[in-house]
């Protein structure tokens, strides 16, 4: 678990989730916010409660140093959210097919009646 402070200093991989972000990108997401300022991305960190957060990067001064200030929001619940949601849409789209076909051929029968 990372816990706050022990985190100063070190590179992004420190609180990176292995292999579930593609630093390549996070990597030009932080020069730009170090040439134009603010930027917010979607991130996997590590973390014992919140595997997915928010990234907010800014740039500023730490002791009088220009820094980039990355700050994370947990959204791990939003992100299950947002799968269950889905998952419901393409139950309740499949439903409406199934419901379709069925009268298509309610239809059909009839029709031969």
């Amino acid at each position: 678990m990372v816990y706050p402070g022990r985190i100063i200093g070190q590179l992004i991989e420190f609180v990176a989730a292995p292999g579930l972000n593609n630093m390549v990108k996070i990597s030009e997401d932080m020069t730009y916010t170090w040439l134009q300022g603010n930027l917010q991305f979607e991130f996997w960190g590590k973390r014992k409660t919140a595997k997915f957060s928010k990234e907010c990067l800014n740039k500023g001064k730490y002791f009088g140093k220009e820094v980039i200030i990355a700050t994370g929001r947990d959204i791990s619940d939003r992100k299950k959210n947002d799968e269950a949601l889905l998952a419901a849409k393409v139950k309740a789209e499949a439903s409406e097919k199934l419901k379709s076909a069925f009268w298509r051929i309610c239809r059909m029968r009839f029709v031969l009646l």
